[in-house]
């Protein structure tokens, strides 16, 4: 209930002309975006840390259309610990976003491996 009246109150001061009627749907579960913006929640508990997150690039080898970038989105984002995955057969790689803690870049490049594609760590330039 206070994650909405949080979200009424932002969209007051934003100026929002939309009208948000409580109902008890609204208040069981909080909303994943507010006027097409992702909402971010954050733990209550103050010592919660966010994790720290790695940027690794993939170089891919096999990609020859938007759909196998597609199906190497789908695949990888299954990976529990993955936040972003950014596919792209035109430049040849993959830009993944992900907690080390919970996944390993070993086991991203296994999972674009079981696709039928040759992954590895893209050397920084």
């Amino acid at each position: 209930m206070r994650l909405l009246l949080l979200t009424i109150a932002l969209c007051a001061l934003a100026g929002c002309p939309a009208a948000h009627p409580v109902s008890d749907s609204m208040a069981a579960a909080p909303p994943s975006q507010v006027h097409g913006k992702p909402v971010v929640l954050r733990s209550q508990d103050s010592a919660a840390k966010p994790p720290k997150l790695a940027t690794t690039t993939f170089a891919v080898e096999g990609m020859t259309c938007a759909d196998c970038s597609s199906a190497i989105n789908a695949e990888v984002i299954k990976l529990k610990g993955v936040t972003t995955v950014a596919a792209d057969y035109k430049r040849g790689q993959a830009v993944v976003q992900y907690d080390p803690a919970k996944v390993t870049s070993a086991q991203i490049i296994a999972a674009i491996n079981s696709l039928k594609y040759k992954a590895s760590v893209k050397p920084a330039t």
